[in-house]
């Protein structure tokens, strides 16, 4: 298994997963979410894969060492 699922999720399931990073809720009776929601999670999605980027540009120059057992 590599991590990743045999079938990519629909639009739908991306626009809920991006605006739950926005702050919606996605409760049974709530409306579906609005450009507000899909903002916020756009712009806290870009933050963390900048995140990852560069935490995994940082182990490339800096590979971890073998911790010594004592």
């Amino acid at each position: 298994m590599n991590g990743y699922p045999a079938t990519p999720p629909d639009l739908g399931a991306i626009v809920r997963i991006v605006a739950g990073f926005g702050g919606w809720l996605g409760r049974k009776n709530d409306p579906p979410p609005g450009p507000k929601a899909l903002w916020q999670g756009m712009t806290k999605l870009s933050a963390y894969v900048e995140a990852v980027t560069a935490i995994r540009a940082a182990e490339i120059k800096f590979p971890q060492r073998k911790r010594i057992r004592h």
